[in-house]
């Protein structure tokens, strides 16, 4: 009898941004890409809009302007995605309370209303070598993960 085979792990997509406004419009069109890929498009305006919003805030907040953020994406067995942007500031960002005549403030609060709740900010591990420098934003869309 032979033994079952490991459960074959999800595919993560991977990119690279410079911290530049650009790279907001560019890292939805790399995630547009992802979820064709993964036959996901029914996650692409909610997905899009939470990249939007945690790469803009790691590019207007993010103190550290030498590094690349990183921004990762993985689908979830129930037909979910996590997403995760990495940056290399260590404060953590809070939602604030706009006005309504407040031209910024509300990313946060719009990732909080689009993954119902599901998101936060941990530290980043340390990497072949490398002290654990910044944050990252999790976010999940899509069902409940089981």
């Amino acid at each position: 009898m032979t033994a079952p085979a490991p459960p074959t792990p999800a595919p993560t997509a991977v990119h690279h941004w410079p911290k530049d406004p650009a790279s907001v419009s560019a890292a939805r069109r790399h995630l547009r890409g992802v979820l064709d890929r993964w036959s996901l498009e029914n996650l692409a305006e909610a997905a899009e809009l939470v990249v939007s919003e945690l790469v803009t805030n790691a590019v207007q907040h993010a103190r550290s302007s030498d590094r690349l953020m990183e921004v990762r994406y993985q689908p979830t067995p129930e037909g979910g995605l996590n997403i995760e942007v990495h940056d290399a500031d260590d404060q953590a960002p809070a939602m604030r309370g706009a006005t309504a005549k407040d031209e910024s403030g509300r990313g946060l609060r719009i990732v909080d209303a689009l993954t119902n709740g599901r998101w936060g900010v941990l530290p980043r591990e340390p990497r072949e070598g490398l002290g654990a420098v910044g944050k990252l934003i999790w976010a999940h869309i899509g069902p409940d993960p089981s």
